[in-house]
């Protein structure tokens, strides 16, 4: 049982992203070895001394690591899967560049972040946006009113949200979860270093890149982009909102329909979440 643990950590740490890396170790957990489970596994390399020591409470861990120096880099990992902040930890603690990069606590939901990370010494939170209580954005909302200045870096598999509302949020990067593991390390060394600044991983650069071209190729005017910022409200209310009379709005969402090429106000939504110019809900 032991061999076939090691060798299912083995393939899935090797693995080019973090989904692929989930997604084998949950088909061999359960197709090969049926009773052997992914928390066997986290006790097996414990005790082997290949993880650092785990103290745990149900949905979050604190980890001791006796590497870490004065100018390691601290961060605390938030993902509701297990199999991915194993992988994450393994990922990062096995890095042998300079500064260290330490892992000092993980959490599986929002809740238990927002209970921890204020108590313990983090230079960078790494979350996930699809959280089973509430959202990664939404964490970092609140950490932020908190006054919480500690460098955020979002991670998401889903692409429901986009790389604006992260930056709206008041995170410092953003990683897409089919990302290779390097990527991960240097957005996270990236950000430690550059906290006044945005990272976005090539993935989220590529898509902040289209919508910009979409945007420049659509030649809407300021004031239309304005109105399409508020396309979740009704005429009267984007009215009110922009101080314009219903006439001008209605006008304005005339001329978006045609340089858009669309005829309804839920094509104008789609193409301004496509752009970034309003969040995902």
């Amino acid at each position: 049982m032991v061999k076939k643990a090691e060798i299912m950590v083995t393939v899935a740490i090797r693995d080019v992203n973090l989904h692929k890396c989930v997604n084998i170790c949950k088909s061999r957990c359960s197709n090969s070895l049926g009773i052997l489970n992914f928390q066997s596994i986290v006790v097996y390399l414990t005790i082997t001394e290949q993880l650092p020591q785990f103290q745990h409470n149900k949905s979050a861990t604190m980890l001791y690591n006796d590497t870490m120096s004065d100018n390691s880099i601290r961060i605390f990992i938030t993902d509701d899967h297990e199999m991915a902040r194993f992988a994450l930890t393994t990922w990062i603690e096995a890095d042998t560049n300079t500064p260290s990069v330490v892992v000092v606590g993980t959490a599986s939901c929002g809740n238990d972040t927002l209970k921890i990370i204020a108590g313990i010494a983090v230079d960078i939170l790494l979350i996930d946006i699809d959280l089973p209580d509430t959202s990664g954005l939404e964490v970092t909302k609140q950490l932020r009113a908190m006054g919480f200045t500690t460098n955020i870096l979002c991670m998401s598999g889903s692409h429901l949200a986009s790389s604006q509302d992260v930056i709206n949020a008041g995170a410092n990067g953003f990683v897409s979860k089919e990302e290779s593991h390097a990527v991960f390390l240097e957005g996270i060394r990236w950000i430690a270093v550059n906290a006044d600044s945005v990272w976005l991983s090539p993935y989220w650069h590529r898509q902040a890149m289209k919508s910009d071209n979409l945007l420049s190729q659509s030649h809407l005017t300021p004031a239309e982009r304005n109105v399409l910022r508020h396309i979740r409200l009704s005429n009267k209310e984007i009215a009110t909102e922009l101080n314009l009379s219903e006439s001008t709005v209605k006008n304005h969402l005339w001329s978006i329909y045609q340089k858009l090429g669309i005829s309804s106000r839920r094509e104008a939504s789609d193409f301004a979440l496509r752009t970034g110019i309003i969040p995902s809900r």
